[in-house]
């Protein structure tokens, strides 16, 4: 497979990779954790406050209006509130406020028997007391709590739109048939009341997201605000036009006609799932203002939804406790038409028993539950609960910004891709906050945006970075057949920085030569020359790179070869000898294979100083040595051709190893230098010599030590001596031939061409 090719399927399955990454996490508890924690209240304060159009309002019992309500020290035992009054200060020292707010089951229920009458008259269409009117204990209170309880049903009655709040118990297994796991509410104010039902909230300082409609069973249990807004309905006949729609009568067998009507539609839904195509559109009216549909989606819907928060507390409309009962002209207006919702709803300052968070709440200013009853009463009405797509739309919204993330970084450039994908996280979290507003409708934001990209980005920059290591390693690789590792690694990494490459060391240079090189360049045709000579160099190469070397400069047949070891004892020099050794064999082995070929090696290694740089100018350079070191092992490998031999070496490469056997070649005084070089020939490995070579090697020591003490007769039989045994030993003839032409002792010297 092409490399572009095999690039592209790497990023394709990366980007295939992330997206799943995300899928499955979102598919899983945790993705819709976060989105509820952070993405649902992003959305909100990107939205920002949405104004109540619906009509509903809020009468608040707090602290302010508690303590302009005035009830008699010595009231009436039959009716405590006989005289009440509303005022800033005390009427008289006769006059007293009602308990706390936080102690609503202490107050008198006949003010809010005062409040239902003031709320029938200014028009409230339903009134909704989100409080638990329990059976009370007459020993505890001041007055006749039967008579009390009864003035207020009185004013139930009276009204005929009254909804009193009930309450699940804690120890209830769960929704149940009828009443069954409910508190017990005041006979009288149960009788009396148009419904009672529940509205279950988590535990206080609990996040409040969604809203319970129903509870379903056999049958269904409504909660507060279902039925609140089945009784706002029912005077626009919506309600009776369901009941003909699905068949059901107005009138019902229960206590509560409106619960049991509400209940009974409920489970109509949710019994015949075809039922909801056979609704007509009810009657024309009610369908004109939205309410019969309204009505049909509470019934046949979710019993469970999102709640669509308005704003922070305080945002639906709320009049105060005293304002409602004076009968304030402000107040009246505002109520007119309304469901009104009456309930503890302290703006300053949260209460533990009724305290609960929202996406818009801080830890001071949480909403209490009379406000999440009118919020989602107002989101019933509206038909505007929150709307959440399938899991599996969620989930492939998330796998398709990971895969685009991750796909756009590696496509192309970083930077375009960068930018990409920040348009795309912008564009995405407008259109959302834009669906939001519209049509209620949440999308995921966390998972694509705070997950996914980033995801996306960092695997890609990740798999970018993995393909430039590996591009750096090619690169590598690539230098390292021209330069050592070390140079490779640093050019690599700064390309410009060839100036910082320069170093000074102590190296052996080894310099190789191939004999009939030119004849065969001459038979062969450039191809095949160039073929020859790739198999001439592997096992070159190979043996220079085994033993620590780097080849710095190739021309023709001839290679340069560099040890930068420094000064550091005997074992440098053992490997540059080893490496000698083993080049020759390589050579050897390579002729042995392919003799039509055949070139006969010659190896010089000079030991000394020298600067290892890029050697060039303008846009060409070459790493190489240079240095006497350089020039002396190219003289050396042609001293070897002189002499006959395959390996000449300076004798400081070799004085003190015992891992080879050498033999003294003698001074010379190489061409270009003004000093004799001392040189010795490297004949075998220690450990691979015969008996046989050490001794010749030692016989032919022996002949040029007699030499050096000028006894010519010792020399000349010694080498006799040799010549008989190897004839054709070039260093044997070539001493022979320089003692027959001087008979006297001098120094063995050549010029070197």
């Amino acid at each position: 497979m092409p490399d572009e090719s095999r690039r592209v399927l790497r990023a394709f399955i990366a980007s295939i990779g992330v997206g799943l990454v995300g899928a499955l996490v979102w598919l899983t508890p945790v993705g819709p954790g976060l989105e509820a924690s952070f993405g649902l209240g992003a959305l909100f304060h990107l939205r920002g406050v949405h104004p109540v159009t619906e009509p509903v309002a809020i009468v608040a019992v707090d602290r302010a209006a508690t303590g302009r309500v005035w009830l008699r020290r010595t009231a009436a035992r039959v009716n405590p509130c006989d005289g009440a009054q509303v005022g800033a200060i005390a009427p008289g020292p006769e006059w007293v406020n009602p308990p706390a707010p936080t102690r609503l089951s202490s107050w008198p229920r006949c003010l809010h028997g005062l409040l239902v009458r003031r709320l029938h008259e200014a028009g409230a269409r339903v009134v909704v007391f989100d409080m638990l009117f329990r059976p009370r204990e007459p020993a505890f209170y001041g007055f006749d709590v039967d008579a009390d309880d009864a003035l207020f049903a009185a004013a139930l009655r009276a009204a005929g739109n009254v909804v009193v709040g009930h309450k699940l118990e804690q120890d209830a297994a769960g929704p149940s048939t009828g009443q069954a796991g409910l508190a017990p509410l005041s006979r009288d104010i149960h009788d009396a009341a148009l419904a009672a039902a529940p509205f279950p909230l988590p535990e206080p300082r609990d996040q409040v997201r969604r809203a319970a409609l129903f509870f379903d069973g056999e049958p269904p249990l409504p909660t507060l605000p279902a039925v609140a807004f089945h009784a706002f309905v029912d005077d626009a006949a919506a309600g009776a036009a369901l009941a003909r729609a699905v068949g059901q009568a107005a009138a019902v067998s229960h206590r509560l006609p409106l619960l049991s009507r509400t209940a009974a539609l409920r489970q109509h839904f949710v019994t015949d799932s075809s039922a909801l195509m056979r609704v007509g559109t009810g009657a024309p009216d009610a369908a004109a203002d939205g309410l019969f549909a309204a009505l049909l989606d509470l019934v046949s819907g979710p019993a469970v939804r999102y709640i669509n928060f308005h704003g922070p507390p305080g945002t639906v409309p709320t009049i105060g406790y005293d304002a409602a009962i004076t009968g304030d002209p402000a107040s009246q207006t505002l109520v007119r038409g309304r469901t009104v919702f009456v309930g503890y709803a302290e703006s300053a300052q949260a209460e533990p028993h009724d305290d609960h968070r929202t996406v818009f709440a801080g830890p001071r200013a949480n909403m209490h539950g009379v406000e999440i009853a009118a919020t989602t009463f107002a989101n019933i009405h509206s038909r505007a609960f929150l709307r959440k797509p399938p899991a599996y739309v969620t989930a492939l919204i998330v796998f398709a910004a990971g895969a685009v993330a991750t796909a756009a970084v590696l496509a192309g450039s970083v930077s375009i891709g960068l930018l990409g994908v920040g348009v795309l996280g912008v564009a995405w979290l407008v259109a959302a906050a834009i669906a939001f507003r519209a049509s209620f409708l949440w999308l995921p934001i966390v998972g694509p945006l705070a997950l996914q990209l980033p995801l996306g980005v960092l695997v890609a920059l990740g798999w970018r970075y993995r393909e430039a290591l590996q591009q750096r390693a090619r690169l590598q690789r690539a230098f390292a057949n021209f330069v050592p590792p070390d140079v490779a690694s640093r050019l690599t990494q700064n390309a410009q920085a060839l100036h910082t490459l320069r170093r000074r060391v102590q190296a052996a240079c080894m310099a190789t030569d191939a004999h009939r090189y030119t004849s065969l360049a001459e038979r062969l045709a450039p191809e095949a020359l160039l073929e020859f000579l790739n198999r001439y160099y592997e096992p070159l190469f190979d043996a220079v790179a085994r033993h620590g070397g780097f080849v710095s400069d190739v021309v023709g047949d001839s290679m340069v070869a560099i040890w930068p070891e420094g000064e550091d004892g005997a074992g440098a020099r053992a490997r540059v000898c080893a490496a000698c050794l083993s080049l020759i064999e390589g050579a050897d082995r390579l002729a042995q294979l392919e003799p039509e070929t055949a070139l006969l090696t010659r190896v010089g290694v000079a030991w000394g100083p020298i600067v290892l740089a890029p050697v060039g100018a303008l846009n060409h350079y070459e790493y190489r040595g240079v240095g006497d070191a350089v020039n002396t092992a190219n003289r050396l490998q042609s001293l070897a051709g002189k002499l006959g031999v395959r390996i000449a070496v300076s004798a400081e490469l070799t004085a003190g190893l015992d891992s080879v056997v050498t033999r003294e070649l003698g001074d010379f005084l190489l061409k270009g230098k003004s000093e004799p070089v001392h040189v010795v020939e490297i004949v075998a490995a220690a450990d691979r010599a015969d008996t046989a070579t050490r001794e010749r090697c030692a016989a032919f020591n022996d002949a040029v030590a007699a030499w050096r003490r000028g006894d010519m007769a010792a020399a000349r039989q010694r080498l006799e001596h040799l010549r008989l045994s190897q004839p054709g030993d070039g260093p044997v003839n070539y001493l022979l031939g320089r003692l027959g032409t001087t008979g006297t002792r001098e120094r063995l010297e050549i010029p070197v061409v």
